[in-house]
């Protein structure tokens, strides 16, 4: 799977490293096709959204997972630093950038975003959070796992499905917004933040946490019937001889 940006393209490939499954992204540019510009491995999307700034749509996710997975190798030249993706627009997706996918017909990235709507979006001046998709809690469990991102003008600072909802709280509200917000009040933290997420924390992760507590600012449509998204999780590469399984993104 691919998606084209104003530099270049991004080509994205389910993979393993050592023993772990996960994700390979790696950027080819225009001007520069010795080797590529860079590449990197995550174990699940929703870290390579974080690193990468913009957002993968579920089309592409499936797509992924639908896909064998490749040995990660790491790129003997680098010319990009991870960290100068987010801030760089040519080096992250527009509108009109396609999604080229095998045995599929492209799409433009606006259309696989728009497809997948939010369950619920809240918005305060540049800062959104988006619950995208819940899985329900098994019986005994009781808690309902979201699938989220928060955005910082039009790129992905945090996305995850590391926040819980008790039962008795409905993924398309502002109760789950605030249980995401809740993250920002140092539950998130340590040395696995990138700079640009610590920098986000320290600017913005109280104002935003008393604005939800407020309640205001809801974007999302009550009535409208957002498309199925599935969650991520990770895994350990199975043992030889046995079936790869799926991974749910």
């Amino acid at each position: 799977m691919s998606i084209t940006v104003p530099a270049g393209e991004w080509k994205f490939a389910a993979s393993y490293s050592r023993r772990t499954h996960g994700y390979t992204a790696e950027l080819n540019l225009d001007t520069y096709s010795a080797n590529p510009a860079l590449r990197t491995y995550t174990q699940n999307l929703s870290t390579l959204e974080e690193r990468l700034g913009f957002a993968i749509p579920s089309a592409a996710r499936r797509a992924l997972d639908q896909s064998p997975r490749i040995p990660h190798f790491g790129s003997p030249r680098q010319i990009i630093g991870l960290h100068e993706v987010p801030p760089n627009p040519t080096l992250r997706p527009t509108r009109y950038s396609l999604i080229r996918t095998k045995n599929q017909p492209n799409s433009t990235y606006s259309a696989a975003i728009e497809r997948d709507h939010p369950l619920y979006s809240w918005q305060e001046r540049e800062v959104r959070i988006d619950i995208l998709a819940a899985r329900h809690a098994l019986p005994n469990q009781g808690r309902d796992s979201v699938y989220y991102r928060i955005w910082h003008h039009d790129t992905v600072v945090f996305a995850g499905t590391d926040v819980h909802l008790p039962a008795t709280i409905n993924p398309r509200s502002l109760e789950a917004v605030r249980a995401v917000a809740g993250g920002l009040d140092g539950i998130w933290g340590g040395e696995h933040l990138t700079d640009r997420q610590h920098e986000f924390l320290l600017k913005y992760g109280r104002h935003v946490l008393d604005a939800v507590t407020a309640g205001t600012r809801a974007l999302s449509d009550p009535h409208s019937a957002p498309a199925r998204l599935d969650l991520d999780q990770t895994a350990t590469v199975p043992a030889e001889g046995d079936a790869d399984p799926a991974l749910g993104l």
